[in-house]
């Protein structure tokens, strides 16, 4: 009987697929989305980009990203420029205005619930916790975070980590790794040693080209 065990793939082939995907990437106008990844550190994360990728993980969450793009600009104005401190003392006034920008109560109410949370503790103690777990957040630990969102989120933050969704796991699975989260982040810590790239660079740029959006108009 043949073995329908598939062959994990060769460097060169992993490489041939990631300058690949790279080169649609850029020439689709996210150059500067890939630098940014590639820039990254957690040592210069305050307490407002950390809540503001934190909504970001939150709403993408079950919409995707497309959709929440294009009304990001009024979630910042509304979220008080992701200023946590002024969004908790201002609950009532940020939520109307939250809800009528993407009506989803669940959502805002999480995102709320965070920045009491955040403004209550001392972010540099947060800091260090998040540091000491290799900025993986425990499922559950803050509402709408769980056990993929918890790597878009560290991702996101800095962590050399790739978000085991859909797309990255199908990727992985043709070139011979598990459908997992662990075949994940082995497959795309094999192409970031094989190409230089930071793991959460890999994540992006097979991200992007996989959904396929362009950029260069917006």
């Amino acid at each position: 009987m043949m073995s329908t065990e598939r062959k994990t793939a060769t460097d060169q082939e992993l490489m041939d697929m990631y300058r690949a995907s790279l080169d649609r990437v850029i020439q689709r106008g996210w150059e500067q989305e890939v630098d940014r990844f590639r820039n990254i550190s957690f040592e210069n994360v305050d307490g407002r980009f950390f809540f503001k990728e934190y909504a970001r993980c939150v709403y993408a969450s079950g919409f995707g990203w497309a959709k929440v793009r294009k009304h990001w600009d009024a979630l910042t104005d509304a979220y008080k420029s992701w200023d946590y401190a002024e969004v908790s003392r201002n609950e009532q006034e940020v939520r109307e205005q939250a809800m009528k920008i993407i009506g989803n109560g669940r959502k805002v109410d999480s995102i709320l619930s965070t920045a009491q949370a955040l403004a209550s503790e001392e972010w540099p103690k947060f800091k260090e916790w998040l540091m000491s777990i290799g900025l993986l957040l425990p499922p559950g630990e803050l509402k709408f975070i769980g056990r993929v969102t918890r790597y878009h989120l560290a991702r996101n933050i800095g962590a050399d980590v790739a978000k085991p969704d859909r797309h990255i796991i199908r990727i992985a699975q043709k070139y011979g790794y598990p459908e997992t989260p662990e075949g994940v982040q082995d497959f795309a810590k094999r192409v970031s040693m094989l190409t230089g790239e930071r793991v959460g660079v890999v994540d992006v740029v097979l991200w992007r080209d996989s959904e396929g959006s362009n950029n260069q108009c917006m």
